[in-house]
């Protein structure tokens, strides 16, 4: 076992959250957030209350919104804790009855507004309301609305979304089956698009600046050529738009002939990875697990936040009525909650991060086995690699804690900063010079993010080929590609490769999921469609970044193997378990290999393998 003290933390922080979670079950009611409390504490449409017979199907709530034209104001606050439970929203005009014999309360109320439920709140629809020449009331009866809204957090991100998912929830399920389909299709698309992609991506971007260099000097040239616009700004602009696209395009040019022979190797190391896929298919279990997991993971967590959300002390208050003071039942939110919920999003992402360590981890023994099985291209796969992988990641449970942890920290770092951008807008101002600090801190926080990243996936690497412990994983890991500091420039490209997939999957399933959610929501909820198409795309994003990082891994883990053959294998009495592709990039000099170069193919006193 690698790193004991970071399963030992992660085991701690399991309990805590076990602890969490039963409190926010047994203290919380998540019927309140769905259908909300009405004067009297009661929950809509739940258990039954004296003296109404049909209270199963009062599963709305309305509130007794007035406008007192004495003062020319809506009463919005005080109806907000005077909500009687209904089974239809009343519309103007209709006699809304009460219950419950309540001192000063009346036997009912009548309806100044139309009204339209939204998660079971019957909404007010103010811009019907016939002010009567009154100016105030006309100024005002639009951003009422917003404010009921807000106060009962109707207006909430989280309640938006869940009141949706309510209705499509199918679209959910839909658009995340529909990835999984994308990813398989891509993952195998890969194997024989790698150097088209690639060097057609270079060929047209080279394309793409000589048409800029042409178009420029030719308005330049057209521009000199007329006499009223001869020597003007325009034809000057033009001029150095011409000459700068000329000499970046030269600089293009001499970067990627100086890179050409990296760029192949990347290709070759890209395309060798796919056969991990072809040769092992079972490989395709990990990232299936693993995207099940993940899953399954925020089940738990989303309800325990939803719980955690209604978690609230009863207490008594008084609204004025006509006859008198009306005492109405409130929840108010006890003080630990919004900690307690913190560290449930906390724990998440760390459980979220922990899973795909380990998928990553899985999928890395499965290629070092691969690679490793035997020298040269003939790989003989020992049996059940899958099933071996498994049991040997769970011996490194630890290390994969480890660096989940330091991972969770700085995307949770992320989470609170986004969480507190609307606080800290409201007391820095919304000004050029807060806009610029907080872009900076995200962009920071984002940099520092895929160097964790960065390390913990190159040490997992190496706890596979070697059994290293996080800390010693990534030293090695950094050693080995540092030495052929060519060999940074495969990442670069299988990130380009694979964040183009990514990318093209989650814009598909969001557009689409776009157009089912629109067409599924009512009017008056279509402010909520972005968010939920924004949690389709964190939901596709996340189940292509599984399915990716069997490509991604097995790029890794070839050239962390790639790199660890050459430093400890010479190609005679050692040989190299490259394949051949690979072997053909290699020079041995003085019993070490080393990357092949051109000039050293012509040297006398080499032998290249």
């Amino acid at each position: 076992q690698t790193d004991i003290w970071g399963m030992v933390l992660f085991t701690i922080g399991w309990i805590r959250m076990g602890v969490t979670v039963l409190t926010a079950f047994s203290k919380g009611d998540p019927s309140r957030f769905l259908y909300g409390t009405d004067f009297a504490g009661n929950v809509c449409g739940e258990g039954s209350v004296d003296g109404v017979a049909d209270w199963s199907s009062r599963t709305n709530l309305w509130f007794p919104i007035t406008y007192d034209s004495s003062v020319h104001q809506f009463r919005i606050t005080s109806a907000l804790k005077l909500g009687v439970c209904v089974a239809a929203c009343p519309q103007r005009g209709e006699s809304v009855p009460t219950y419950g014999n309540v001192t000063n309360l009346p036997s009912s109320f009548t309806a100044m507004f139309p009204s339209s439920i939204t998660m079971h709140r019957c909404l007010p629809s103010f811009s019907s309301f016939d002010c009567d020449n009154d100016t105030t009331c006309e100024a005002t009866r639009e951003s009422e609305a917003g404010v009921v809204s807000d106060s009962l957090g109707l207006n909430n991100f989280f309640f938006g979304i869940v009141t949706e998912f309510t209705r499509g929830w199918w679209i959910l399920l839909l658009m995340a089956l529909m990835a999984v389909v994308f990813c398989f299709g891509g993952l195998f698309a890969l194997r024989r698009l790698v150097k088209p992609v690639v060097f057609g991506g270079i060929f047209l971007l080279f394309t793409a600046a000589l048409i800029v260099c042409c178009v420029a000097l030719g308005l330049y040239k057209k521009n000199q050529d007329d006499p009223v616009t001869r020597g003007g700004e325009a034809s000057q602009m033009y001029l150095a738009i011409g000459i700068i696209g000329v000499l970046l395009t030269l600089v293009y040019v001499a970067v990627v002939i100086f890179f050409w022979k990296s760029i192949n190797v990347a290709c070759d190391i890209i395309e060798e990875s796919s056969k991990v896929i072809v040769a092992i298919p079972t490989i395709m279990v990990a990232p299936v697990w693993g995207a099940f997991n993940i899953l399954g993971s925020i089940i738990m967590p989303t309800f325990a936040i939803l719980s955690l959300y209604t978690v609230a002390t009863k207490t008594t208050s008084y609204v004025s009525g006509g006859s008198g003071p009306i005492a109405v039942v409130e929840y108010k939110t006890e003080g630990w909650v919004l900690p307690a919920q913190l560290y449930v999003i906390f724990l998440s992402i760390w459980n979220m991060a922990f899973l795909s360590a380990m998928t990553y981890l899985v999928i890395s023994l499965v290629a070092v086995q691969w690679f490793f099985a035997s020298p040269g291209d003939d790989k003989k796969i020992p049996s059940r690699p899958v099933g071996w992988s498994f049991r040997t990641a769970i011996r490194h449970t630890g290390t994969l804690a480890g660096g989940s942890l330091l991972l969770a920290i700085v995307r949770f770092a992320r989470v609170l900063l986004n969480m507190m951008e609307a606080r800290l807008r409201a007391a820095a101002g919304n000004t050029t010079a807060f806009k610029i600090v907080f872009c900076c801190a995200n962009c920071l926080l984002s940099c520092f993010e895929r160097i964790v990243k960065f390390l913990t996936e190159h040490a997992y690497v190496m706890t596979a080929i070697q059994g290293d412990s996080l800390i010693t994983g990534a030293r090695n890991a950094i050693d080995l590609l540092t030495s052929r500091s060519s060999m940074l420039l495969v990442n670069v490209i299988a990130e380009m490769i694979i964040a183009m997939g990514k990318l093209a999957i989650t814009l598909v399933t969001s557009l689409i999921a776009f157009g089912c959610f629109y067409g599924n929501a009512p009017d008056g909820a279509k402010h909520n469609i972005i968010g939920c198409v924004l949690v389709v795309a964190l939901v596709t994003f996340f189940i292509t970044s599984v399915f990716a990082n069997v490509f991604s891994v097995c790029i890794d883990t070839v050239l962390l193997c790639y790199c660890y053959d050459m430093r400890h294998h010479n190609g005679a009495d050692k040989p190299f378990y490259s394949p051949t592709d690979l072997q053909k990039h290699i020079e041995v000099r003085g019993g070490v290999a080393k990357p092949l170069t051109q000039e050293s193919v012509k040297e006398n006193g080499y032998s290249s393998v």
